[in-house]
């Protein structure tokens, strides 16, 4: 709930009239915290008794990570799964969450710019499994991930890196 409050606040329309009543009661509040409108996103999207696969750190094997939400999209179970990066210029997260039956594509990349940091999420137009060649510590493995033939329309949360 406070997630949609806030994403009402920031001019979307369609949240809801409780929310809206909410939002008159008691005001907007401030943008929350990246890492926690993340999670809540995830949650609202993949549900309260959605898996969590996993969180992969930068530079980790995504492996079991990715094993997990595989086996969950194939099985059309709920599940939700985050991969951290960073490189020279920026850093975020980009994670998974499915309810089952729709699968999203969640974006989180620290903007040190202006327009402040968000949380954008899409509908991922005909999901599918495939696989990937890589080198791991001079030794080919094979990866399993999901990818997406196109995105549905984007929509974000601002929050705050702070």
């Amino acid at each position: 709930m406070q997630l949609l409050v806030h994403y009402a606040c920031n001019g979307h329309s369609d949240v809801g009239g409780s929310v809206i009543f909410v939002i008159l009661l008691m005001g907007c509040s401030p943008a929350p915290p990246c890492d926690e409108a993340l999670d809540t996103l995830l949650r609202d999207l993949a549900g309260p008794d959605s898996t969590h696969c996993g969180t992969v750190d930068n530079g980790d094997d995504p492996r079991p990570v990715d094993e997990c939400v595989v086996d969950a999209f194939q099985n059309e179970d709920p599940f939700r799964a985050e991969y951290k990066w960073f490189d020279i210029d920026a850093g975020g997260t980009y994670a998974w969450a499915s309810d089952g039956a729709t699968l999203w594509r969640v974006d989180y990349v620290l903007d040190v710019g202006e327009g402040g940091s968000r949380v954008a999420f899409a509908k991922c137009v005909e999901p599918a499994v495939y696989d990937r060649k890589q080198s791991v510590s001079g030794e080919i493995v094979v990866r399993y991930e999901l990818s997406c033939a196109d995105l549905g329309a984007s929509e974000s949360v601002v929050c705050n890196d702070e």
